[in-house]
């Protein structure tokens, strides 16, 4: 059925792209926007009243063309803005951040002239390696350097990878306006709440299809289908060109939430002139087209009606309309929803106020009101669906759950898939899961999930509705943007014409031509340890923890007189990690040895206390990696008694 709507989708959009003269200007042959084509630059917009929750002044006046202030033909005009590119302050910069190089801590800026307004603000979750980290932000370095110009931050969705990172950049930034959808907005409230940020916090509430102002920039929300509702791409109207961002997509003609996504409205942007395109790569390589919701809430519906005792669902809690098609199944077949969870209590609340969730009368209620409530009539819908160790499921495994004791007619439905880096952790839940006797079903078993991102043929149609003259992949490691790339050149874009850029890269355009500075813009990585922040892989702090995980960490304590500072003992020696020192006679006594030459050398030529300190973790770290091959922290600490 959608592969039957698709081809008709394509063949309309032929047809449509044989009549897009009539949507544009003589000069849009040439790859301007209809916005561009006029010399008129749009005028600022008053500055809006800070208020919490504001939706935007929207501005709908007529649009209309007017002559060249030169009196020259369009002609001369053309090739005098040819004669004059790349010259002056006047280029439009578009500025990945984050989020090219990783799945995760998605920013964008995009610049003209002492204007800069932002595209999602998340965070990535830790990869192997970053011992200790809770999670990394982007780089706003350049940002905060430049934050007078920062106008607006602008957030397609509510998932994390897209607005994690606002509790701790707002601040940095001086806390400008963030506009979003309403949910985006609740999701946004309810983190910064947590901070105690949201009455410093400048939120607006922006509605699909009604453009607003943002200096000289025009911004247009348009609706995405994703797996969170209330997801959108955004249209950025600037004087060089329009820009548009796809967010999180993919095309569902029967999504669980909200309403397909408008293609009429998609293709009337396309007709616009589109400069380019940032289009969203996660699924790039994946053939095909993404399975409706539709399609998971008949399967869940299936083993819901077959399971003769409970049915535990775990998923993510963003799934805000598959949650909302199991109450109603749940209902239908006289069962009650018990939710365990934070996040998931959480979002349930965010979607019952905005509407996207409507759970049937009696039917939703907490996990400590389960009590003996017959096991045939109980559905449990939790959080742990990737394994993670506090989370309700992964407690349910090890029997740690205060209110859910597992028994054989249990069935546990994992309605998600693994995310790249937890797959070892979601099987050993699953083990811990099978070892209680109860049923386990995940997606390899039955369709109980489905993507939120566009597959191969999505995209095609995307580029087809848009029709850009740039295409910039974002959203994913390079092998995913590079498969994006591919899907480009084949239904025909040239190479040239794709940007393949990296996060701190600098692309340049003056609404002709597009390229890729030499100039780049700080990218690092930024970690957040508990409230702490920390740069780049090369930290000291994560090359300590990277040095201790591998090799282990020697501590060296020596005894001197406190007037003479002589030594009154041979310098004692422990380790972790490394070796038991003691158990391996020679090591230990070759390595007190070399720790007290280097002590004395030291202090017969008076050398200071931490000129003693290097001497000593020199001598004895030779002597452990002759020995023992291995490079361990070292600590010496010199005790006056």
């Amino acid at each position: 059925m959608i592969r039957e709507k698709t081809d008709e989708l394509y063949y309309y959009i032929e047809k449509m792209n044989k009549l897009t003269d009539w949507f544009k200007k003589p000069e849009s042959q040439n790859g301007a926007s209809k916005k561009e084509a006029t010399t008129k630059t749009p005028a600022s917009s008053p500055q809006q009243k800070k208020t919490h929750h504001k939706t935007p002044q929207h501005h709908h006046k007529k649009r209309t063309h007017q002559k060249s202030h030169t009196g020259g033909s369009r002609k001369a005009q053309h090739q005098s803005q040819k004669t004059h590119r790349f010259k002056g302050n006047k280029l439009l910069k578009i500025m990945p951040m984050a989020g090219l190089d990783e799945v995760g801590k998605n920013m964008n800026a995009i610049e003209f002239g002492d204007e800069i307004v932002t595209i999602d603000c998340g965070l990535q979750f830790p990869e192997p390696g970053m011992l200790g980290i809770d999670y990394v932000i982007p780089d706003t370095t350049y940002l905060e350097q430049n934050k007078k110009k920062v106008k607006a931050m602008l957030i397609t969705h509510g998932h994390l990878d897209h607005i994690g990172a606002l509790k701790h950049i707002l601040p940095k930034l001086g806390f400008p306006p963030v506009y979003g959808s309403a949910l985006t907005i609740g999701m946004i409230q309810k983190q910064l709440d947590e901070f105690k940020l949201t009455k410093r916090c400048d939120l607006r509430v922006v509605e699909n299809g009604k453009p607003f102002k943002i200096g000289s920039y025009e911004v247009e929300y348009f609706l995405q289908n994703h797996s969170i509702p209330d997801s959108n791409g955004i249209v950025l109207r600037t004087p060089v060109g329009n820009i548009v961002h796809t967010g999180d997509w993919k095309f569902d003609f029967t999504p669980a939430s909200g309403e397909c996504a408008d293609f009429q409205h998609l293709a009337k942007i396309g007709s616009e002139g589109v400069l380019a395109l940032m289009g969203e790569s996660t699924n790039a390589p994946i053939p095909g087209y993404t399975m409706s919701e539709k399609k998971v809430a008949e399967v869940l519906e299936n083993i819901i009606e077959k399971a003769k005792g409970r049915v535990i669902i775990a998923s993510f809690s963003s799934l805000m309309g598959r949650i909302n098609q199991i109450l109603h199944i749940a209902h239908k077949n006289d069962r009650k929803v018990f939710v365990s969870g934070r996040s998931m209590m959480n979002n349930i609340e965010i979607g019952t106020k905005t509407g996207f969730i409507k759970p049937p009368s009696g039917t939703l209620r907490e996990i400590r009101q389960m009590g003996k409530h017959p096991s045939h009539k109980t559905i449990i819908l939790c959080t742990g669906s990737q394994g993670e160790g506090l989370a309700a499921l992964s407690r349910v495994a090890i029997g740690e759950h205060r209110d859910i004791k597992l028994t054989p007619s249990d069935t546990i439905v994992l309605s998600s898939n693994a995310i790249i880096g937890n797959e070892k952790s979601v099987v050993s839940m699953i083990n811990k899961l099978l070892r209680h006797g109860v049923k386990v079903i995940t997606n390899k078993h039955m369709d109980v999930h489905t993507s939120g991102h566009a597959k191969q043929e999505e995209i095609k149609l995307m580029l087809k509705l848009m029709t850009p003259k740039y295409l910039i992949p974002v959203h994913g490691e390079y092998l995913l943007r590079h498969a994006h790339k591919n899907l480009a050149l084949e239904i025909g874009m040239e190479d040239k014409k794709v940007i393949m850029a990296e996060n701190g890269d600098i692309i340049e355009t003056d609404g002709h031509t597009m390229r890729k500075s030499k100039s780049k813009i700080p990218a690092n990585n930024i970690f957040i340890d508990g409230h702490r922040e920390g740069e780049g892989h090369l930290s000291k702090v994560m090359l300590d923890r990277q040095i201790m995980s591998e090799n282990g960490v020697a501590i060296i304590a020596f005894r001197v007189n406190q007037d003479t500072g002589k030594l009154i003992a041979n310098p004692a020696i422990d380790s972790r990690g490394l070796i038991y020192l003691k158990d391996s006679p020679e090591i230990y006594s070759k390595c007190v040895e070399a720790a007290k030459k280097a002590y004395e050398k030291g202090h017969a030529r008076k050398a200071s206390s931490d000129e003693i300190k290097l001497d000593i973790k020199r001598s004895v770290g030779k002597v452990i990696m002759n020995m023992v091959k291995r490079n361990p922290i070292i600590m010496p600490f010199i005790v006056k008694v």
